[in-house]
């Protein structure tokens, strides 16, 4: 055999055409031709992930090199599989950023037969996915992805229940159901997940059985949950769970639920250090008293549903974040009372009329040193406008509409302020004088 040189990266089509006899017999080779082991492994190594793929399947002999290869260029990637179905798709696999994305059923089991043992974080998406497809790739997950998944993501699981698991995800630590019919033999978290950290449980999800977070979990530290009468967790379900597990970390709830259940929470909250709110629809603040939470270190909520004063206070607020931002009185009132703030996180739909209300807040935030807006794309005349109206703070990242914008505020404020880009975010953090302080003056544009 001659000697086998680096090729140019070959196409799907090539490797659909290659005779899996010739390279089972080229591989045997190998043991007496080291130069071309390294000339294969080369190959490898210039092949898409889809070329490695369809190599390694046609032929387990390359797999070891394969395993090695996904290792080091893919293990750390998230793996979705999204609505596969059984037609032939010319996106079977397509990579971007730390994602892998699998549109094709047959592509989707392939990877999970020859890759699965390597996954460690996998996102099933079933929406409109046939049940018998959905049955396979489950049967798949559970037999390959079982002893090495960390992460995994369920969702749109709405024509009955989930099909059962055979064994445990041993490391499963996150876990997440959104719009799934679970019946009571996925829910047994402790056997099913037993290293369970992270379980969201919030979106939608429609229960057998509603007493499945009544439960001591070991090892968790974050839940986050649906309260809903009718086919989620209802308010005892929760209050029992947080009795079990008050070594909490996070929480996070939206539903429905009122004042009375809040101050529930908060009496076995404990130890918990970050809070999540979504206010449900009506929402209405029975009580003067504001329920306080006293662990509590980063607050997030959602303000859409929100009206009048914050009915809930903190004792060590450290950072908060807004979404759905139109900024009120009652919030910058907020914001004044929690004087240990010191990260702020603003959501905004536009940046359109909410500068002069932002400033607002800004002027009352003295012990913030950070903040961020996110969603709302600023002007460059905006983001002056909100720096010069906040002399305290000394980091602030925004969302930009283009190129010209970061380049017209580098020219006016590149003296004092030292610039970041990352995407469409810019992030400014003013820059120290040979005294080692802040420079607080702004220059306008």
């Amino acid at each position: 055999m001659s000697e086998i040189r680096p090729a140019a990266k070959r196409s799907s089509d090539e490797i659909d055409e290659l005779p899996s006899k010739r390279i089972h017999q080229e591989f045997k080779e190998l043991s007496v031709s080291e130069d071309a082991k390294k000339s294969i492994e080369s190959d490898l190594k210039d092949m898409a992930l889809i070329d490695l793929l369809k190599a390694v399947d046609a032929n387990v002999e390359l797999k070891s090199m394969a395993e090695s290869i996904y290792m080091e260029d893919y293990a750390n990637k998230l793996v979705n599989l999204i609505r596969v179905d059984d037609e032939s798709s010319s996106n079977q696999l397509v990579e971007m950023g730390d994602t892998i994305s699998i549109f094709n059923k047959l592509t989707a089991l392939k990877f999970l037969r020859c890759f699965g043992h390597l996954i460690t974080a996998l996102n099933l998406d079933f929406y409109s996915v046939n049940p018998l497809i959905r049955a396979k790739i489950i049967r798949y997950v559970n037999k390959f992805c079982a002893d090495t998944l960390i992460e995994l993501k369920i969702s749109s699981v709405n024509d009955g229940p989930l099909e059962k698991f055979e064994k445990p995800f041993a490391k499963v630590t996150k876990l997440q159901f959104s719009y799934c019919r679970l019946d009571s033999y996925t829910t047994d978290f402790n056997i099913w997940f037993p290293k369970l950290r992270h379980l969201d449980m919030s979106c939608n999800n429609r229960l057998a059985s509603r007493d499945c977070i009544e439960d001591y979990f070991r090892d968790l530290k974050y839940l986050a949950v649906k309260v809903d009468s009718e086919f989620c967790f209802n308010e005892d379900n929760v209050i029992e769970a947080l009795q079990y597990n008050e070594n909490l970390k996070h929480f996070g709830i939206c539903g429905q639920f009122d004042m009375k259940f809040l101050e529930k929470v908060a009496k076995h909250m404990k130890y918990a250090e970050s809070l999540d709110i979504d206010w449900p629809k009506g929402f209405e603040k029975t009580s003067e008293k504001e329920v306080n939470f006293k662990s509590v270190k980063q607050f997030k909520t959602n303000l859409i549903h929100l009206n009048g004063k914050m009915p809930v206070t903190f004792n060590h607020l450290e950072e908060l974040t807004l979404i759905a931002c139109c900024p009120t009185d009652e919030c910058r009132d907020f914001i004044r009372k929690h004087t240990s703030l010191i990260k702020l996180n603003i959501y905004t739909s536009s940046s359109k009329g909410f500068v002069n209300s932002l400033l607002k807040i800004l002027k009352v935030a003295h012990s913030v040193i950070e903040v961020n807006f996110f969603d709302g794309h600023f002007t460059g005349d905006e983001i002056i406008k909100l720096l010069d109206g906040c002399n305290t703070s000394q980091k602030f990242s925004f969302s930009l509409d283009d190129q010209s914008v970061h380049d017209q505020l580098m020219e006016q404020l590149g003296e004092h302020w030292k610039t970041t880009i990352d995407g469409d975010r810019v992030t400014f953090e003013q820059k120290k004088n040979s005294n080692g302080k802040k420079f607080c003056d702004i220059i306008t544009l």
